[in-house]
C-alpha cells in the first residue's frame, strides 16, 4: 500500500508525487495536495481527525480511491466528506 507523507516526496521507479502543501486550515481535517509529475490533474489525500467532516478541495473530484485501492463513488464537485480513513482524490 502506498501512503503519502506530507513531509516527504514519494519517488520510485514507476510513480512520483511531490507534496505541495495543505489544502485547508481546518483543524479537524488533514488534506494534502500532491503534484504527480507531468499530469495536468492533481492528487489530494485527505482524512478527518474527528468523525465525518465536509471540506472543499482545490478542484473538482474526478475519481476517489480508498486507502485500500477500492474506487469510491464521486459526485464531481469540490466539496467532499472525509472520515478517519485516508481517501485519495484525483482532481480534474
Amino acid at each position: 500500500m502506498l501512503f503519502l507523507s506530507p513531509a516527504t516526496d514519494i519517488v520510485d521507479d514507476e510513480w512520483c508525487a511531490i507534496c505541495t502543501g495543505a489544502v485547508t486550515d481546518d483543524h479537524d481535517v488533514r488534506a494534502f495536495s500532491y503534484h504527480t509529475g507531468d499530469e495536468i490533474t492533481g492528487l489530494v489525500v485527505g482524512w478527518s481527525l474527528s468523525g465525518r467532516v465536509r471540506t472543499s478541495l482545490p478542484g473538482t473530484v474526478a475519481e476517489a480511491v480508498s486507502r485500500d485501492g477500492k474506487p469510491l463513488p464521486v459526485q464531481q464537485e469540490q466539496e467532499v466528506e472525509l472520515g478517519p480513513s485516508p481517501v485519495y482524490f484525483y482532481l480534474s
